[in-house]
């Protein structure tokens, strides 16, 4: 039997949010911040952070390498929050959908537990459960 480790609430973030949460954690004024990114001018990085201008997809690299956030997941949420129906899209296609670090490992576990025999993935409310079914 194995055990649940984490339960993660699902809770939407936008791309703000994201940026205010990077600047709470690595910087204490928004100068030092534009700084630690190595981009932008602190106006700019003001803008971004208040939410008044989008982040440029170009920002998105520097900023996860120097604040240590997930690229693709950052990505995720910008064209989420940005582009929707552009993310949708993606994500239709099925070939290459653009997965954060935790759904890698999520895939790599179902691989392993699964010994590749491709189990059926059964989510429950959508929210708070996945269990792999193996039949």
């Amino acid at each position: 039997m194995s055990t649940i480790t984490k339960i993660v609430p699902v809770v939407p973030l936008t791309v703000r949010e994201i940026i205010r949460q990077a600047f709470d954690r690595n910087a204490t004024t928004i100068p030092e911040f534009a700084a630690l990114i190595g981009m932008g001018s602190p106006l700019a990085w003001q803008m971004f952070i208040d939410g008044r201008v989008k982040l440029p997809i170009s920002h998105v690299l520097p900023l996860c390498a120097r604040t240590g956030l997930d690229p693709a997941f950052v990505l995720r949420v910008l064209l989420s929050d940005y582009y929707p129906y552009l993310l949708s899209l993606m994500d239709g296609l099925g070939e290459m959908p653009v997965l954060t670090a935790n759904e890698r490992r999520m895939i790599e576990s179902l691989r392993n537990v699964t010994a590749g025999t491709d189990a059926e993935v059964v989510v429950a409310d959508g929210r708070d459960l996945i269990a792999v079914v193996m039949v």
